[in-house]
């Protein structure tokens, strides 16, 4: 059996190998560990395994075999070269959209490759949470926990100066799963994302309430927007539109929170 993460690095990644490796040796299978995805499996980095090469990687966070977004089509026949010089009779994928779309691609090739049909499983590990069939991902939660912690402390800031607006930009491609539980999470006025579509009006109206809510007794604001949800109104248009007609009534500032949605 071979193990490899494939796509971004996501909490609990570490955890999930770990669990699979112990369980595989325990079953009587050898364990085989790929570095840096179906890039690594192409290039023959693989290695096996012990069951006390993985002690200490239930806390790691990150990729301790490094993941990389290459997909198969790309390197096919080395793929299949290596899979039967080490005998791989199962193949282990763990990570995101790409890990789900890498072995569709291993198993539509398997009419012209023999080799690949063998036993292949995908666990979900991404903190976009945007894997097909399935609504459940290692790291998800996490991800949006680690944002939700960042948001508060956001807010604590924008208390404490009153009459200020954040603009907090999530990771999670075109999948808007981050951005809206976090901001539901945390109470955000508005959550802007690709699978709910929104124009002009709707960010004059989120202005609007922006600046009626400055006259109460909660003078601050929090908004948070996908990283991709739309070409145009980018974290920077946002943060223009919004100082432009708040001007007077709030002032506004931007947080990118980045790979710490990654890590913990």
């Amino acid at each position: 059996m071979a193990i490899l993460n494939v796509g971004a690095p996501a909490a609990g990644m570490n955890a999930a190998v770990r669990s699979a490796v112990r369980v595989g040796i325990s079953h009587g299978h050898t364990v085989y560990v790929v570095n840096d995805g179906f890039e690594g499996l192409a290039k023959g980095q693989i290695t096996e395994i012990s069951w006390f090469g993985v002690a200490g990687w239930l806390g790691r966070g990150g990729s301790m075999l490094g993941t990389k977004r290459t997909l198969p089509k790309t390197c096919m026949l080395q793929i299949v070269e290596n899979v039967r010089k080490y005998n791989i009779h199962a193949l282990l994928v763990i990570g995101g959209f790409e890990a789900y779309e890498g072995v569709l691609q291993l198993v539509e090739a398997r009419g012209q490759y023999e080799e690949l049909c063998i036993v292949m499983c995908v666990i979900p590990a991404t903190i976009s949470n945007n894997v097909p069939g399935t609504d459940f991902s290692i790291g998800s939660d996490t991800a949006v926990n680690a944002a939700m912690e960042s948001c508060d402390r956001i807010k604590q800031s924008a208390s404490g100066t009153k009459r200020r607006v954040f603009i907090v930009e999530t990771m999670g491609g075109y999948c808007g799963y981050l951005a809206t539980v976090t901001a539901i999470a945390v109470g955000a006025d508005a959550a802007y994302i690709f699978e709910d579509k929104f124009n002009i009006h709707d960010l004059k109206s989120n202005v609007e309430h922006l600046t009626d809510k400055m006259k109460t007794d909660i003078q601050r604001g929090l908004v948070l927007r996908n990283e991709k949800c739309h070409d145009y109104y980018t974290t920077e248009f946002l943060h223009n539109l919004y100082s432009a007609e708040g001007k007077g009534i709030f002032d506004c500032r931007t947080n990118v929170l980045g790979h710490l949605q990654q890590l913990e």
